[in-house]
């Protein structure tokens, strides 16, 4: 079969979308099919390689920021490794303010939207050259939808499917773009977008569920595909996290958003944690990995015994899993999305902490049977959650079964997920 996948953000970005696509295509070249990805230029990446078996075409920016970007010597992209943390200088918060205060408030639909007529032209070329079976689209960011429904309207019997880890019109925690303006413009816009997929893909049913509401007419073809993991090998090359041997450490692991995510309340229990129990809390420290906007990041540096990690490959990240004592998770505000980060959590072990602010939030479900699940509700007052957190970090080791943690894991690897796609693909006859 001959494939081609648009994403604005494909390796060696390292995000959920990009790490699940890179697996799924990596896979499904190594089966025999000819996958072509349609993704925006990168850092020190060629315009076209055949990597690990894969075509990968480049052209465009994928965002007003990552632009800004390669104008600089070092690379500071949200989204690449190793990029370190936020720097604190006069010109990153120059770019800061333009592109969160001022472009985002104005573009549509989302911070992709450079790198739109790049893609399609770039894909229209690709479709006509290879003249693939199935169409990918991979979203957030919405623009690459945009582009996947332009090529369907060109390419009437190309197969589409289009894949929303999260949605765009629905989500209404995340500042994807000012909605006050463009509310009503995001909904007629996706519902146009979404008569034209083959399916649409998404990660919960209680996201399918949403989207029915919304859409009636995809009750045939909106289906769930869960999240994915995948083993990763730890080589003796991956970099290990430097801890303090003589402490125990809890770490989250992920993004932040200022309104769907973010570690402010959470940093509050921890400073309440050590002013209320400052001889047991010496024992601990709390780490950040992965992407932290500036804002939030100058709120972390000065809380004591607190280290931002910035954004690692995922090998790193592995190992620093394995390292660390405790996990936490700071759940979404809203209850119909599931972090993709849920299958590395169970994989690895380790009793997990949720900081909870929905009262039905899907990563408890998921986490149901999980032998050391904690949960933490925002709601408490500040001594009780910090009396909480203390009773957490100090209670006895749990005993956890191989098989429990493997049997849960299985439905979810990549070769699992990616032959859900082709399914799919094959149910539909033009």
């Amino acid at each position: 079969m001959k494939i081609i996948i648009i994403i604005s953000e494909y390796k060696p970005y390292v995000h959920p979308r990009a790490h699940r696509w890179t697996a799924i295509a990596e896979l499904w070249a190594a089966q025999g099919h000819e996958v072509h990805v349609v993704t925006s230029t990168a850092s020190s990446q060629a315009d076209y390689i055949l990597d690990n078996g894969v075509h990968i075409h480049r052209a465009g920016v994928g965002s007003l920021k990552e632009l800004i970007n390669q104008w600089l010597s070092k690379q500071t992209n949200k989204g690449i490794v190793d990029s370190g943390i936020p720097k604190n200088t006069t010109f990153s918060r120059v770019i800061s303010f333009v592109n969160d205060k001022i472009w985002r408030k104005i573009m549509w639909p989302d911070s992709a939207a450079p790198w739109r007529k790049s893609a399609e032209k770039l894909a229209q070329n690709i479709i006509e050259n290879v003249q693939p079976n199935l169409m990918i689209s991979v979203a957030l960011p919405y623009t690459n939808a945009r582009v996947g429904q332009r090529m369907k309207v060109i390419f009437p019997n190309l197969t589409w499917i289009a894949d929303f880890g999260d949605p765009f019109a629905l989500n209404a925690k995340n500042d994807l773009n000012n909605a006050f303006f463009y509310e009503n413009k995001n909904k007629k816009s996706e519902s146009n977008l979404l008569q034209h997929v083959d399916y649409l893909t998404v990660t919960t049913e209680e996201t399918r569920k949403a989207y029915l509401d919304f859409a009636p007419f995809l009750a045939q073809r909106c289906v769930v595909i869960p999240p994915l993991f995948q083993q990763e090998n730890i080589e003796s090359t991956a970099t290990e996290p430097r801890f303090d041997a003589n402490k125990k450490h809890i770490a989250y692991f992920g993004s932040f958003y200022k309104e769907e995510r973010s570690p402010l309340d959470f940093l509050a229990v921890w400073q309440q944690f050590l002013t209320q129990y400052p001889n047991e809390a010496e024992a601990f420290e709390l780490h950040f990995f992965g992407n932290i906007n500036p804002s939030l990041y100058q709120k972390t540096i000065h809380v004591p015994r607190v280290t931002c990690h910035g954004l690692l490959n995922r090998k790193d990240v592995a190992i620093a899993m394995q390292k660390v004592d405790f996990l936490l998770n700071i759940g979404n505000k809203a209850s119909i999305q599931l972090p993709s980060k849920c299958v590395d959590y169970w994989a690895s072990a380790k009793p997990i902490l949720q900081y909870r602010y929905a009262e039905n939030d899907l990563f408890d479900a998921f986490f149901d049977h999980y032998p050391d699940y904690h949960i933490l509700p925002h709601q408490l007052d500040a001594d009780t959650k910090a009396r909480y957190l203390y009773q957490f970090l100090t209670k006895k080791e749990v005993f956890f079964v191989k098989n429990i943690i493997q049997n849960k894991l299985n439905p979810y690897s990549t070769a699992v997920i990616a032959a859900e796609y082709l399914r799919l693909s094959a149910s539909l006859v033009h």
